[in-house]
């Protein structure tokens, strides 16, 4: 064997994260949004949780004494999935700019105030949705994203306080969600994160240790769009990156017991032959969208997500050219491979015990732990193919299969550095972009493997260094 190339299989195992929401019996994540709109589908990709959006400025679009709830289908909730609801947009009435994105009414004032118009609203819409079984509430989506929320990280963390204590008050099951950050407007603008900011204002306030400090998860969007959010290149490895930096700023804190909820995951198939998006800047074909929902559903696993949502169920109201077509469904209802890609990972990822992730130069590993077996989720992390050996036993039972659940063939025997009998695993390289940029890893595999873990190696040119 020859001596390990460490400078080209340099290993950093990144996020190694049993997670704490877990049980020994395991559990299932995976949720999808807005899935209402074709809710057998949805049950067939076997989700256990729904988000529906709640606008605000449409419940109540004349004033306070407006309450139009009529849309909330019974059909809707007839459902075993945890329907959870995300309330966005001031209605203009409410606002102090005029607009959906502006910050309400009397906000500074006490939430059993009547001045105080965004609690004054919870007062008359949460007892109903309570009382149809929901709630677990999001409050906004991307406050962070000037154009979703013209207020300041304190006036959101006045936002969620109000929230937190009106709806408690109300609901005694009630949890409370921060709005999907969207990450990158602060890593443009080299500004301090939203989250960081409001982090610090949740621990300056001295009523926040009695009241759990106003919420129970953080909310994180995490999205390969066309257009880039100030030419940020977003990539596979984002999925990991971004849920650890929200880890990481919780545990900073001292609020590591907070949840992390990825409220939107999805790769935007801009080369779609059938709703192509003409105005895009990265192309993104069905395969990668496919690969993505993959790698990054591992990936904000293994990093601490305790939940993770794909947007969305299907392309509502499409215009094209105008409309992101991000549905795992048309709006023909014909499925995108992300479907199937989808629900295989909820098939093949739950129940779930724990998630842990280690990444090389050249690959990148996420083992699935389930009550009775080992999934080996494994891709090239670049242009160059590399290959996995996982620790092997003649009596195995196993399957490897691609991500659209098709089998592969049965890997070959290889002998590993100490000698021991290895499955060999290919895989192949990813494609980079006219900019020379690989913004959707190499197409993963799946070995599914009964038992614990075992250990791990990636391999180039038969050289290998062990991962775990």
């Amino acid at each position: 064997m020859k001596r390990l190339i460490f400078i080209v299989l340099l290993i950093a195992i990144i996020f190694p994260a049993s997670l704490g929401a877990q049980d020994e019996a395991g559990s299932n994540p995976f949720g999808i949004v807005e899935g209402y709109w074709r809710p057998a589908a949805a049950q067939e990709l076997g989700v256990s949780w729904e988000r529906i959006t709640f606008d605000w400025s449409r419940i109540q679009p004349n004033g306070p004494g407006d309450l139009d709830i009529a849309f909330l289908r019974d059909e809707w909730l007839a459902t075993e999935r945890e329907i959870v609801g995300m309330i966005v947009n001031t209605p203009v009435w409410a606002s102090d700019a005029g607009t959906v994105g502006g910050v309400p009414v009397g906000l500074y004032n006490p939430h059993d105030n009547p001045e105080n118009q965004w609690a004054v609203f919870l007062r008359q819409f949460i007892p109903p949705m309570a009382e149809r079984g929901i709630h677990t509430w999001i409050i906004w989506n991307a406050p962070d994203n000037p154009q979703a929320w013209e207020g300041t990280p304190a006036d959101y963390y006045r936002l969620i306080k109000i929230a937190y204590l009106t709806i408690n008050e109300l609901d005694p099951e009630a949890r409370v969600i921060t709005g999907g950050l969207e990450w990158w407007h602060d890593v443009v603008l080299q500004r301090e994160l939203f989250l960081k900011q409001f982090i610090d204002l949740v621990l300056e306030d001295p009523f926040g240790p009695e009241n759990d400090f106003f919420f129970d998860a953080v909310g994180v969007n995490i999205l390969l769009r066309g257009t880039p959010i100030g030419g940020v290149v977003e990539t596979t490895d984002s999925a990991g990156d971004i849920t650890v930096q929200v880890r990481d700023i919780l545990r900073d804190s001292g609020l590591e017991d907070k949840e992390i909820w990825i409220t939107e995951l999805n790769a935007l198939p801009t080369l779609d032959p059938e709703t192509p998006v003409e105005t895009a800047e990265v192309a993104i074909s069905l395969e990668h969208q496919a690969d993505f929902i993959v790698q990054a559903s591992a990936l904000g696993l293994a990093a601490g997500a305790d939940r993770i949502a794909v947007h969305k169920m299907y392309d509502s109201n499409f215009m094209a050219g105008e409309t992101p077509p991000y549905g795992l469904l048309r709006e023909d209802n014909s499925a995108r491979p992300a479907y199937n890609s989808y629900a295989l990972v909820i098939e093949q990822f739950t129940p779930l015990v724990a998630a842990n992730g280690y990444r090389s130069a050249n690959g990148r590993l996420v083992v699935i732990e389930k009550p009775q077996e080992t999934v080996y989720v494994m891709w090239a992390a670049d242009t160059t193919a590399v290959d996995f050996w996982i620790e092997a036993d003649f009596e195995d039972t196993f399957t490897l299969m691609d991500v659209s659940g098709t089998t592969l063939e049965t890997p070959r025997i290889g002998v590993g550095i100490n000698g021991e009998n290895v499955y060999v695993i290919p895989t192949t390289p990813a494609e980079s972009d006219e900019s020379d940029i690989v913004r959707v890893a190499g197409s993963p595999v799946m070995f599914v493997l009964e038992g614990p873990p075992r250990s791990v190696w990636v391999a180039l040119e038969g050289n290998a260094l062990q991962l775990r």
